[in-house]
């Protein structure tokens, strides 16, 4: 099971559910204007058999954090740097997709994307990396899937150390097995 919900339309609060053959495996209702997140529901049956969800991976952004004020101020300080205004619009349809397309679909020229990137890399992590805030709820739900033995895990196109970073900050690495994410070449 893999939660990311990020591709929710960031309109009115929309409800997800997530199924299993016969049976609801859980419901979300998210918002990015702040509506209640969480994940609630009850593993069904699949062919008559009870199925049981032993390994649950989340995406970070979007999904265990809210980190679009630390991501759109990382762009911000960016494109100053190298003289590109855009509007807030264009920045948060930005939010996901690797750095560098990024700032090639902002018109940031191609033999600057290299200097872009590491710069926007440098930002956030001294800055934009704790403007960023733990979704409501979410230190409860990990420790119930934990309690329930469920391997936790996170996958994220974020480089892998900010990841860790950023799950030490709100204090949640421990429920985690493995966090995995970009390395410092970007491959993941």
């Amino acid at each position: 099971l893999v939660l990311d919900f990020d591709a929710l339309d960031s309109g009115s609060p929309r409800e997800m559910c997530l199924r299993w053959p016969g049976g609801s495996v859980g419901q979300r209702v998210a918002s990015r204007s702040g509506a209640k997140r969480g994940l609630t529901g009850d593993v069904g049956q699949a062919d008559g058999v009870e199925a049981r969800i032993k390994v649950v991976i989340f995406d970070l952004d979007g999904t265990l954090t809210d980190s679009e004020d630390g991501i759109v101020a990382s762009f911000r300080h960016v494109l100053a740097v190298v003289e590109i205004a855009a509007k807030d619009e264009q920045i948060h349809h930005l939010i996901g997709p690797p750095l560098v397309d990024g700032f090639a679909a902002l018109g940031v020229p191609a033999d600057q994307l290299d200097h872009a990137v590491e710069t926007y890399r440098v930002y956030f992590s001294h800055t934009g990396l704790y403007q960023n805030r733990l979704y409501g709820g979410i230190k409860n739900m990990l420790g119930t899937l934990k309690q329930a033995g469920i391997i936790l895990a996170v996958a994220t196109s974020k480089r892998v150390e900010f990841a860790h970073r950023i799950l030490d900050h709100f204090g949640i690495s421990a429920f985690f097995e493995v966090a995995a994410g970009a390395s410092v070449d970007g491959s993941l």
